[in-house]
C-alpha cells in the first residue's frame, strides 16, 4: 500500500490491509481501506479456486488454508470444519504428491484422499464433494470415467438397506476393520458393485512355496492354499460374495523376472504395483531409485535397489499377533525362486526373499460383491 499523504509505501496481504484504518507510518487516514476488503464467497469451490489462484496449492493444501478459509468464505462453521479436516486427516497430503502425476493416477489419488476422509467418519457424500471441489481448485480435470467410479464407489447403485453384514457397512461408509467371516478386512478400491478388501492385519505366516525351486504365482502353494484350504473357512454364504477376479501378474519392474501368466482367483496376495497403487506412489517403483548396500551402510541411488523406503513405509507396515512382521506379495524378487515382500518397518522389497522362507506374513486380498 501507499499512504497518499506520506508516500510511504509497504507490503501486506488483503487481510491485514483490509484492518487498516489510518497509515502506520504518519497516520493519515485510509480513505482507501474499503476497497482492499478481501473478496468474499457464499460458497467452498469459488473460496478454494481463488485460495489456489492467489495464495498457490502449498496454501490451499496447507495447514495455513485454516487461517485464510474464513476469510474469503461465507459458510456455516460445519462447512468450515469439513473444509479443515483435508488437511487434518491426511487427504491434502495425498493430493499434494500427486500435483504432478499422469491424469490415471490423480483419479486414483481422488479415491484415496476420499477413503482418508471417510476414514476419518466424514460421511461419505460430503467426502467425495469436497475432496471434488479442492481438486477442481487445483485445476484437475477429473475424467467422466474416472468421476462415474469414484461416484459409484461412494454412493453404490442399490440401497444400503438391502445389503447386510460387511457389504453394508461398506456401502454406509466404513473404509476400516471389517468383519467378514474370520478376519478384519480394509477396503482398498471400491468399483461399482464390488469392493477390493485387504486383511488389516497378517492372519498366518507360511512359506511362498513349500520348496525352494523357480516358481511364479500361478504355480505357488501358497496360491493353491489361499483357493482352497482358506476359502473354505468362510461360509456358504460368505464365499458366494467373494467374487473370481482376473489377476494380470507383471514382471519385477526393476529385475525383469517373469511374474508368470494370468490367473484367476478369488483370494489372492496384492502384487509390487498394486501396493504402491493403493499404498502411496513416491515415483521410486517407475524412477528405479532404491536402497544399496555401499560401503557398510545402505545408500540412496538411481538404478536397481534392493528396496523403496519412502514416506508410505508406515502405510504399508502390518502386524502378526502384536509385532510387525513381513508379508508376502504375489510378485517375483530378484530371480525365480525369490518372492516381493514388504519388511516389518513398511520397506517395499523388490529383490524378495526365498519362497520357501517361513516366517513370512500372508495378508490376503479378495473382491467382495456388494450387491443384496
Amino acid at each position: 500500500m501507499i499512504c497518499n499523504k506520506c508516500k510511504s509505501e509497504w507490503k501486506t496481504d488483503q487481510r491485514i490491509s483490509a484492518s487498516l484504518v489510518s497509515c502506520p507510518f504518519c497516520g493519515e487516514s485510509l480513505a482507501q481501506a474499503d476497497e482492499v476488503k478481501p473478496k468474499t464467497f457464499d460458497n467452498t469451490k469459488d473460496a478454494l479456486i481463488f485460495i489456489a489462484q492467489k495464495h498457490g496449492n502449498e496454501v490451499l493444501l496447507g495447514k495455513q488454508l485454516k487461517a485464510f478459509f474464513p476469510d474469503y468464505a461465507q459458510v456455516s462453521m460445519n462447512i468450515k470444519k469439513l473444509v479443515f479436516s483435508v488437511y487434518e486427516n491426511g487427504a491434502a497430503s495425498i493430493l499434494q504428491n500427486h500435483l504432478n502425476a499422469k491424469q490415471a493416477d490423480k483419479e486414483i489419488a481422488f479415491k484415496r484422499a476420499v477413503s482418508k476422509l471417510t476414514e476419518a467418519f466424514v460421511e461419505p457424500g460430503a467426502a467425495e464433494n469436497i475432496v471434488r471441489e479442492f481438486a477442481e481448485a487445483l485445476g484437475w480435470q477429473l475424467s467422466a470415467v474416472g468421476q462415474t467410479q469414484q461416484s459409484t464407489s461412494l454412493k453404490p447403485s442399490h440401497k444400503s438397506g438391502t445389503a447386510t453384514g460387511a457389504a453394508g457397512e461398506i456401502i454406509k461408509g466404513k473404509r476400516r476393520n471389517l468383519k467378514f467371516g474370520r478376519y478384519k478386512w480394509r477396503v482398498l478400491d471400491i468399483q461399482g458393485d464390488k469392493a477390493l478388501l485387504l486383511t488389516e492385519n497378517i492372519i498366518e505366516k507360511c512359506p511362498y512355496n513349500t520348496d525352494y525351486m523357480d516358481v511364479t504365482w500361478e504355480s505357488c502353494t501358497l496360491r493353491k492354499y489361499l483357493n482352497g484350504e482358506f476359502l473354505s473357512k468362510f461360509n456358504s454364504q460368505e464365499q458366494e460374495m467373494i467374487l473370481e477376479t482376473t489377476n494380470t501378474n507383471l514382471n519385477n519392474q526393476w529385475y525383469g523376472i517373469n511374474g508368470g501368466k494370468r490367473t484367476t482367483d478369488k483370494a489372492f496376495l496384492l502384487s509390487i504395483d498394486e501396493v504402491v497403487k493403493y499404498f502411496g506412489d513416491s515415483g521410486d517403483l517407475a524412477n528405479h531409485k532404491g536402497w544399496y548396500w555401499r560401503n557398510n551402510k545402505f545408500e540412496l541411488k538411481d538404478g536397481k535397489g534392493y528396496y523403496i523406503n519412502d514416506q508410505y513405509n508406515n502405510e504399508r507396515m502390518a502386524k502378526c499377533g502384536d509385532e510387525g512382521a513381513w508379508w508376502w506379495l504375489r510378485s517375483p524378487g530378484h530371480n525365480s525362486g525369490d518372492a516381493a515382500h514388504v519388511f516389518t518397518d513398511g520397506e517395499l522389497i523388490m529383490g524378495g526373499l526365498s519362497v520357501d522362507c517361513g516366517h513370512v506374513g500372508v495378508r490376503p486380498a479378495l473382491w467382495l460383491n456388494l450387491k443384496s
